[in-house]
């Protein structure tokens, strides 16, 4: 169970250690940052003073669990490298996420970059890749290619599915 924001930079830690079957379910709104985006979407004072993200998984330990946001939010996620690719809240899922929000939230960097997902791919024994009743609304950029509000690539080959479904974007 997550309800803080240490619990969350916890659980992603343990994941990119190598726990990357770990279920996790939100009891609580959480905030990261506050005021990460101006009104209009830009980046609030440069980013100046703000934590920073590691998103959760990455391509040595993709994300393999369950995570249930319960409905609620995440707030506040701050992440800027230029050269960085496979960023969001999660970095790399070959698991499922499921009903959270990413809000007032700012990811930039090269390629594969989305709110809640910057690569969602089914792969090995995981045959299915689900993000499901999740949103954004915060900034997204990216250099390169696979940039996305939700997810930056949404990835599935013959014998593998990777699906996003009733999912929305109102970011940038």
């Amino acid at each position: 169970q997550i309800s803080n924001k240490e619990e969350l930079y916890a659980f992603a830690q343990l994941v990119n250690n190598g726990e990357t079957n770990a279920n996790a379910v939100l009891t609580a709104n959480i905030t990261v940052n506050t005021d990460v985006l101006n009104s209009d979407g830009t980046l609030n004072n440069n980013g100046s003073g703000f934590e920073t993200w590691t998103p959760i998984g990455n391509a040595q330990n993709p994300y393999t669990g369950k995570f249930d946001g319960q409905g609620h939010t995440i707030s506040g996620l701050y992440f800027k490298d230029v050269y960085a690719s496979h960023v969001g809240l999660f970095s790399y899922s070959s698991g499922t996420i499921r009903n959270v929000g990413v809000i007032d939230s700012y990811f930039k960097g090269s390629d594969y970059i989305g709110g809640v997902c910057g690569y969602n791919h089914a792969e090995g024994d995981f045959s299915q890749a689900t993000i499901e009743n999740c949103y954004n609304t915060g900034t997204i950029s990216g250099s390169g290619d696979e940039v996305g509000g939700v997810c930056g690539c949404n990835y599935a080959d013959s014998e593998r599915t990777s699906t996003i479904k009733n999912c929305y974007n109102t970011g940038m």
